[in-house]
């Protein structure tokens, strides 16, 4: 179960209590704008974009507009991750190749993965047949360890959600680093 935005963190953040955050919310029109909108003008505000995000959606949260995990525009994204000792140019080979063999996620596949480097991450992409899209990343960390990071996208339900949460999980836990 995800959990909603914690007030608490927001209300000893910024000294006020939630519903200070709240009357502004109703102040400048909240329920009649876009998130987009919303979080600019709390952005300008306290001049923090984190911060107004975080603060945007709790409201939109708090006033019903969207769950724990959704997106603005309604669907919702499951992740998971890992740390591995291993490089990530050794990670991204094997993982394309733990992909292509593994017939639960080549079943999930719409289209041939895209597989892209830069500086900073390695990433695998495909479009899967229910219209999501997964990503994994391997990143460098400072620690020297890269992080694995696992992400299904355009996820339309809570129940849709609570299984690719599980699928995710169960097969970054089943592939081999070695």
């Amino acid at each position: 179960m995800i959990k909603p935005i914690d007030i608490e963190s927001i209300e000893n953040k910024f000294g006020e209590p939630w519903g200070y955050w709240m009357d502004y919310m109703e102040s400048i029109g909240a329920k009649d704008l876009s998130h987009t909108e919303i979080a600019k003008k709390v952005d300008s505000k306290i001049n923090d974009s984190w911060w107004a995000q975080t603060i945007t959606v709790a409201y939109e949260q708090q006033s019903g507009r969207r769950k724990p995990g959704q997106r603005a525009d309604g669907t919702y994204e499951a992740s998971t991750t890992k740390m591995s000792d291993k490089d990530p140019q050794d990670l991204i080979k094997k993982w394309t190749s733990y992909a292509a063999n593994n017939p639960e996620l080549k079943n999930k596949l719409a289209s041939d993965p895209e597989v892209s480097k830069t500086p900073k991450r390695h990433s695998w992409k495909a479009e899967l047949k229910n219209s999501n899209r997964a990503f994994v990343a391997f990143e460098k960390m400072k620690s020297g360890k890269t992080q694995i990071s696992v992400m299904e996208q355009r996820i339309k339900t809570e129940k849709e959600l609570e299984a690719s949460k599980k699928f995710w999980k169960k097969s970054l836990e089943e592939f081999k680093e070695d």
